[in-house]
């Protein structure tokens, strides 16, 4: 309360407060501040005067964080290159400076820490005072204090036995007595300057290697250098490696033991350039061989022991390289292809590609041609020849095909006479044999007229023996007679035998044309022994076989008859009976054997004309049944094809038989798997060349097979010489 009892609006106010302290009151709003609005009166005597006094304004408190400038004092610095670092702050520091600031301020507040980055050339700095918490102000009291400070070098020694050992640090250099274990450097080295111990000279008979050695001086001597000293290894002998160079072709051949390396060009010895200490190895290789060429090495690995080695050999072949291809449309065997006319191979049916035996050497030619055909199959070749390069040769295709076969005429103009001359005027009565000799020559059993008949391989017809009078008379091939000649056979001497069945006999025609009997009496029957006394009755076929025995079909007896070199007359096989019976050859039976061939091997084959069979048999004297099973027309099998009265047989190179099958009017053939086809034929009786399906015959007596697996055939009733042929 003031002496008039207004309350005063501040706690312990002097009661005589001028109007001046009020008007500053009112100014302040009041001591008590806040918001509230109070009265205050004014201090006189005489009254209150109230005063308003408004609410005071109070603004929010702004804070705001300094940074301040770190640095310090330095003292003693004289070398260069010192660097001093704040963290990442950096700050290169130059000669002889006194003090210094870092680049970058610190907050107040945040730690500092100060440290010697980089230490000047042959000086160590410290710093004092460097590590705290920035105050609110700029701190400047740091202390670095630089000395220039030089330390020895050195380091310890092993196996040091001899003297002379020198060790270098620069320019400084010490020597090191004989079993030394410790060394040290006479002039010391700066604090911060490069050190590097080397061997200057080695010591007698020794080599010494450093370890640790080499660093940068800092605040102490250096011992940490390692000089490790052992003695020379006596040099052990060496010696040379070589060897010889065969069977090199041109090119170059590149040998080598390790990464010493040799060229060589030709055939020789050879010696490499770097000798092989002994103890240790060698190990020869051909590193690069020459172009179309393999070179192996024998005796190429080893020890070098106690001489130079020479006996590494090098030996060098031409690459060889296989040639083949793809096979299509072959469906049965036969097929045979050679290369360069050596390498031969037998091509399995049903097969899709081939690879002939024997590789062909790196640029050599190959040649691949079909050696033989498979029956009734044509092939021909595509890329069948070139030269060998560096990889097999895969692309020869060969394509088969059936064989179409023609059917011409050979020989004779159809005129029943007798004509010599060219194929197309000559003219034939009845040919009824067909034989070939050596020379291709096909002779002709020309039975009405009474001749042997020759066709020359360019068809010129002339009569070899025969005057063309019925009858019987041996001597000059000009006056002898025969009786209906029937068939021929050429032996491998030239000479022609004959099958005489209106004289009963074996005729033999020499080569130089002179006619004699071989066997028979000329009276029918059945007698063996002697040529002389020999009987036939109506001997009809003829073959002989590689050694000169002859074989006769002998009709009328029902048997089949051997006449040997000496002329002896025995009876191969047949009992005489009229019959079928198959088996051992003495209980066999046949009726009226006509054609009868015999193949390389000396096995025979019989046209069994009234049994309607081909028979076979074989070395041993067996007979059986080829194929056939009765009168009629079936092809297939060998045992359901069928034939009518089938006369004239020959058998290929191959073993196919053809058959001259008479009342069917075709020609048949027989593969050596047994099956049985028409080759040529249309059943119908008459005359026709053309495609082999659709041609005619009229009583085809005989066939005949040449080289070239071409079937002739004796046309009997069209007075004829056919050819089938692809």
């Amino acid at each position: 309360m003031n002496p008039s009892g207004i309350a005063s609006s501040c706690a312990g106010r002097a009661p005589w407060l001028s109007w001046a302290a009020l008007a500053v009151a009112l100014t302040l709003a009041g001591c008590g501040g806040g918001n509230d609005s109070r009265t205050v009166l004014a201090d006189t005597p005489s009254q209150a005067v109230p005063v308003q006094v408004p609410p005071a304004q109070v603004s929010p408190v702004q804070t705001t964080v300094s940074s301040h400038k770190l640095g310090g004092s330095i003292s003693g610095l004289t070398g260069a290159g010192l660097v001093i670092a704040n963290g990442s702050d950096t700050q290169s520091i130059s000669v002889k400076s006194t003090s210094f600031i870092m680049p970058t301020q610190v907050q107040t507040g945040t730690a500092y820490s100060l440290t010697v980055f980089s230490q000047p050339t042959g000086q160590y700095c410290s710093f004092a005072n460097a590590v705290g918490t920035m105050p609110d102000a700029d701190m400047r009291n740091t202390v670095l204090t630089c000395a220039s400070t030089a330390f020895p070098v050195g380091g310890s020694i092993s196996g040091l036995s001899a003297s002379g050992l020198i060790l270098a640090n620069g320019s400084d250099i010490v020597t090191v007595a004989q079993g030394a274990v410790n060394f040290t450097f006479a002039t010391a080295v700066a604090t911060g300057s490069d050190w590097e111990v080397a061997v200057r000279t080695q010591p007698a008979g020794q080599i010494c290697t450093v370890s640790k050695g080499r660093g940068q001086v800092g605040d102490a001597a250096v011992n940490i250098a390692q000089v490790s000293c052992s003695a020379i290894p006596v040099a052990a002998p060496s010696f040379t490696v070589g060897g010889t160079v065969n069977g090199l072709r041109g090119g170059t051949l590149v040998i080598a033991n390790g990464s010493d390396t040799i060229n060589v060009s030709a055939d020789g010895n050879f010696t490499f350039r770097q000798p092989v200490i002994s103890g240790a190895t060698y190990n020869v290789v051909a590193q690069t061989s020459p172009i179309g060429q393999s070179c192996t090495v024998s005796n190429g690995a080893g020890i070098a022991a106690s001489d130079n080695v020479s006996n590494v050999a090098v030996n060098c072949a031409v690459n060889a390289y296989t040639v083949g291809g793809s096979i299509s449309g072959l469906s049965t065997s036969g097929l045979v292809l050679t290369n360069n006319g050596r390498d031969t191979l037998n091509v399995a049916a049903n097969a899709s590609i081939f690879t002939m035996g024997q590789p062909v050497p790196y640029g050599a030619p190959y040649s691949i041609a079909v050696q033989h055909q498979p029956d009734d199959f044509q092939c021909t070749l595509t890329n069948g020849s070139g030269t060998i390069g560096f990889m097999n040769v895969t692309d020869v295709a060969v394509r088969c095909a059936a064989t179409i076969y023609q059917v011409s005429t050979f020989s004779g103009n159809g005129n029943g006479g007798f004509v010599d001359g060219s194929q197309s005027t000559a003219e034939f009565r009845s040919p009824r044999g067909v034989a070939f000799d050596s020379n291709g020559n096909l002779i002709v059993a020309d039975s009405d007229n009474g001749r042997v008949r020759k066709i020359a391989p360019d068809g010129t017809v002339t009569t070899v023996a025969g005057n063309g009078s019925y009858g019987f008379a041996d001597g000059p091939a000009s006056s002898a007679q025969f009786a209906g000649p029937n068939a021929t056979a050429i032996d491998r001497n030239g000479n022609i035998f004959v099958a005489d069945p209106g004289n009963q006999r074996i005729r033999k025609i020499a080569f130089d044309g002179t006619v004699s009997t071989l066997a028979g009496t000329g009276v029918s029957g059945y007698a063996d022994g002697p040529g002389a006394t020999a009987q036939f009755n109506l001997p009809d076929g003829i073959a002989v076989d590689t050694v000169g025995n002859i074989y006769v079909a002998d009709g009328g007896n029902n048997r089949i008859r051997k006449i040997a070199p000496d002329g002896t007359v025995s009876t191969f096989a047949g009992t005489g009976a009229s019959g079928y019976l198959d088996g051992d050859r003495a209980i066999a039976q046949f009726n009226f054997p006509y054609g009868i061939a015999i193949d390389s091997i000396g096995t025979i084959y019989v046209g069994d004309n009234g049994n309607h069979r081909i028979r076979k048999i074989v070395s041993d004297g067996t007979v059986s049944t080829l194929a056939g099973s009765s009168q009629g027309y079936a092809d297939g099998s060998s045992a359901t094809a069928k034939f009518a009265y089938p006369q004239g047989v020959a058998v290929d190179a191959n073993g196919n038989v053809f058959v001259a099958d008479v009342a069917n009017y075709r020609i048949r053939k027989i593969s050596a798997d047994g099956t049985v086809s028409t080759r040529a034929g249309s059943g119908s009786r008459g005359f026709a060349d053309g495609n082999a399906s659709t041609a005619q015959f009229n009583n085809a007596k005989a066939v005949a097979v040449d080289a070239n697996g071409n079937v002739f055939v004796a046309d009997n009733d069209n007075r004829r010489i056919r050819k089938i042929a692809p």
